[in-house]
């Protein structure tokens, strides 16, 4: 989904759009987190240029606020709209993955996205997502990294998560060697900066899936 939104983004404000290295591959780690107000608080860090050679792009410099409505079918399947009755229907699978770096629970997992224009969804909770999301660019190697605020909330339970995850390239074409193990290495290098500066963060691996699942 986070490639999708910047492709959106960029469409929208710049002609020069990123490339996916990792296609069909979700690279990500997750932070839980008690008190959201902290998300404006990393913004403000890594824009002060405080996390170099991470910096939030001029081209997209603004936070993408989102709602979402999601009903998971299974553990690894959920069904994603914009909105109650809006479309198209993003339909969402997800293996489980696997852990490439332990300390901040890196994880590495397939991803596949169809869409439909009529699905139906009979007796599945019903669970409203509310996204902010920015991007920040590693100025050494041109990839793009998202930070996004993830808050779902259902009649049963709320989650409040901080994701890190790839996104992208940009201006460039080539084939890069050991792609996946350098991106987790931006990653750990995200995470490590804004463990230390905002000691309340946690990493975790807790899927959304596990809390909201509902046989």
């Amino acid at each position: 989904m986070v490639y999708n939104e910047l492709m959106e983004y960029y469409a929208k404000k710049s002609s020069n759009t990123p490339r996916n290295e990792l296609k069909g591959i979700e690279l990500e780690t997750k932070f839980s987190v008690q008190n959201p107000a902290v998300y404006t608080d990393i913004y403000k860090f890594i824009k002060s240029g405080s996390m170099f050679p991470f910096l939030i792009e001029n081209e997209f410099s603004h936070v993408l606020y989102r709602n979402l409505v999601i009903s998971y079918l299974s553990k690894d399947k959920k069904v994603i709209t914009g909105g109650i009755g809006k479309m198209p229907i993003v339909v969402v699978k997800k293996d489980k993955g696997s852990l490439i770096e332990d300390d901040y629970k890196i994880l590495i997992r397939s991803e596949k996205k169809t869409t439909s224009e009529f699905l139906k969804i009979l007796h599945k909770e019903q669970i409203l997502k509310r996204k902010k999301v920015f991007w920040i660019k590693n100025q050494k190697n041109n990839r793009i990294y998202h930070i996004s605020l993830d808050k779902e909330i259902s009649p049963r339970h709320s989650l409040s998560q901080i994701e890190i995850e790839y996104a992208g390239i940009l201006e460039s074409r080539k084939v890069h060697k050991d792609c996946s193990a350098k991106i987790a290495n931006d990653i750990a290098f995200i995470a490590s900066r804004l463990n230390k500066q905002f000691i309340a963060l946690k990493p975790t691996t807790k899927t959304k899936a596990d809390l909201f699942y509902k046989k």
